[in-house]
């Protein structure tokens, strides 16, 4: 992260995030980027920042510092801030299910990574346990685990929370 000057001023602040909003929304990541992380200089605790910066790497295809980032925010963070967690599992498990072939996903590696996976998604349900997206990806992951009454347990309440 590079050096960025500080930004007092909560009205600034507010101004800034507003203004990564519309950067984001218009495609300009990179300099969205960069207002966010001038803003984790003088709040590097704010789990919201680092959210939206995890979401900006992730449009611009840097899922690593994605990862990264959704990380540093569980870390820093005091709070259980739900989509930090949300994202990093969600992340996780796209990578896993991108990166891992069918044959290796029973080898101790891709248990514990599961298992990582698993604890993300289940820590965001505990803050957001009406996230039906979290429940539908809960599912995969414990049937990748061989976890059949768990995934259909929450595959079903993913499905009556989309009805």
């Amino acid at each position: 992260m590079a050096k960025h000057k500080r930004v007092p001023v909560i009205e600034d602040q507010l101004a800034l995030r507003r203004k990564v909003a519309r950067l984001s929304h218009e495609g300009r990541y990179a300099e969205a980027a960069e207002i966010l992380e001038a803003l984790l200089v003088g709040r590097p605790t704010n789990p919201l920042i680092w959210n939206d910066l995890g979401l900006v790497f992730e449009a611009m295809g840097k899922t690593e510092r994605a990862i990264t980032a959704f990380r540093r925010g569980i870390a820093l963070s005091a709070s259980a801030y739900p989509p930090l967690r949300f994202h990093l599992g969600r992340l996780q498990l796209g990578a896993f299910m991108q990166e891992t072939e069918v044959a290796s996903r029973t080898t101790e590696a891709a248990k514990c990574t599961l298992v990582e996976i698993v604890k993300q998604l289940n820590a965001s349900l505990d803050g957001d346990p009406e996230n039906a997206e979290a429940h539908r990806l809960l599912a995969l992951a414990c049937q990748l685990m061989g976890r059949a009454n768990l995934a259909a347990l929450h595959t079903e309440v993913a499905k009556r929370m989309s009805d």
